[in-house]
């Protein structure tokens, strides 16, 4: 187990350096597990998890500006909150509690969700953002808001190319972040 938690870590420091080849060969095993977490660091891709990180902790994504995805994701409760029920905006309750989205890259079939309703992870991040109870705003606002403030249009661009926000960017952002989430060291 420590050898693919030092696998991961080694993969995780190349991805970061830039212009540069380590020439290191990994065997069979290493290969796919690198396939499975989706190792393959690129600048671009820093910059959609950077993107997806932003959003993640954007209160602009809910109706009253009060939630984001962290406020049932919370770091320090696992990424998941705690709670028996979450809080959305206004004070309501969803039906069930928030699952952790900490390793839903391991997923085995990669549906999201207690009942599995979402085919995927980026299917899973727009769900929130919709539904009545948690965050209550359509796609088309959330795409608007996003647009008006500022800060986003850089990082689109280094994500991108292009300072263009569309759901579909927005999503593929949150995934890549939520797929960095992975926990190390645990029994």
């Amino acid at each position: 187990m420590k050898r693919h938690h030092l696998l991961l870590f080694a993969l995780l420091l190349a991805g970061c350096e830039q212009g540069t080849d380590s020439g290191t060969q990994f065997s069979p095993e290493e290969d796919a597990l690198a396939t499975t977490l989706r190792i393959d660091a690129t600048e671009t891709d820093n910059a959609v998890v950077t993107l997806g990180r932003v959003l993640f902790y954007e209160r602009q994504l809910s109706r009253d500006g009060t939630i984001s995805c962290a406020s049932c994701h919370k770091q320090s409760e696992g990424f998941s909150d705690g709670s028996r029920l979450s809080e959305g905006v206004g004070g309501a309750l969803t039906a069930r509690h928030s699952m952790s989205v900490a390793n839903t890259v391991l997923y085995p079939n990669g549906r999201m969700f207690w009942d599995e309703r979402a085919q995927d992870l980026e299917e899973q991040a727009l769900g929130p953002i919709q539904n009545p109870a948690e965050m209550d705003l359509t796609l088309e606002e959330a795409v608007a808001r996003i647009d008006a403030l500022p800060y986003y249009d850089v990082l689109f661009e280094l994500a991108f190319g292009d300072d263009e926000v569309t759901m579909d960017r927005m999503a593929e952002s949150l995934t890549a972040f939520e797929e960095t989430i992975v926990t190390r060291d645990t029994k």
